[in-house]
């Protein structure tokens, strides 16, 4: 939209590197290089975080605290398939923030969501959950987006809302879905992120989070369908309003007044 929302992307972007020594065609010894790499350069950018396997979360924290940066680390759990017991993947999550993990991406178990078996993906998303919180930790589900239809896809995320909701509702605005692991899957669903962004507004408790998500959402609309875009900015701006805050009443206004100068 304007530049001022460019200068301080680094701060919302991450790094990855999962892929293992087998995947790549490399040593291990290489495999650690490569990571290694990859924390420093996330360190230099100032990224806000560095997603790397668990074995190297310790080379992680001990290259941050060195260069005294602010970079968090992140983790999967269950990578790639998520079909693992839940106690596997509570074992595997609480490993990972012993050893200094702050973000704990699970990837659920979304072929017994498919089979109808929820007891296990319900206790899955629970235990997982409380475990990250409990924490104080951000916790993630990575939802395949490429082995489920578009239905699927929308069912396991309202599935997931209802059951942060429900259960979580004061720490709902740390939990997050996200699309794909990436690894295995080409099919891809560009036109269902509007409604991962619905589905964020509603995990979202506070109000100013519901604000800056509205935003973000519009944002996707603003150039293909700014009328789109207005819907959600003026409810972004009713909010605001709402709790009283004179400086997110000014920054929807003047996202509002952006679009009406373009027309």
């Amino acid at each position: 939209m304007t530049m001022e929302k460019l200068v301080n992307i680094a701060d919302y972007l991450d790094s990855t590197y999962l892929k293992t020594s087998a995947e790549e065609g490399v040593s291990e010894i290489e495999t650690k290089e490569i990571v290694i790499n990859a924390i420093k350069e996330a360190i230099d950018a100032k990224f806000a975080c560095i997603m790397i396997r668990s074995e190297f979360i310790a080379i992680a924290k001990e290259l941050i605290e060195k260069s005294k940066s602010k970079l968090k680390i992140g983790t999967v759990v269950d990578f790639p398939f998520g079909n693992s017991t839940t106690e596997q993947k509570i074992i595997e999550a609480k490993s990972a923030i012993e050893s200094g993990a702050y973000d704990i991406d699970y990837v659920c178990d979304y072929n017994a969501f498919k089979r109808g078996a929820f007891a296990k993906f319900d206790s899955d998303i629970l235990e997982g959950t409380k475990i990250v919180l409990g924490n104080k930790k951000i916790v993630k589900w990575i939802i395949e987006t490429g082995a489920l239809s578009a239905d699927e896809i929308r069912n396991i995320a309202k599935r997931i809302s209802t059951l942060v909701q429900s259960n979580f509702p004061q720490n709902a605005n740390k939990v997050f879905i996200k699309t794909s692991t990436g690894k295995g899957f080409i099919k891809s669903h560009i036109k269902m992120l509007p409604f991962f962004f619905v589905h964020l507004i509603t995990l979202a408790k506070q109000d100013t989070n519901k604000v800056i998500t509205l935003l973000e959402l519009g944002d996707q609309y603003e150039h293909n369908k700014p009328d789109s875009a207005l819907v959600y900015y003026h409810r972004a701006l009713d909010i605001s309003k709402q709790f009283k805050s004179q400086k997110l009443i000014a920054k929807c206004s003047r996202y509002i007044g952006i679009i009406y100068y373009y027309q």
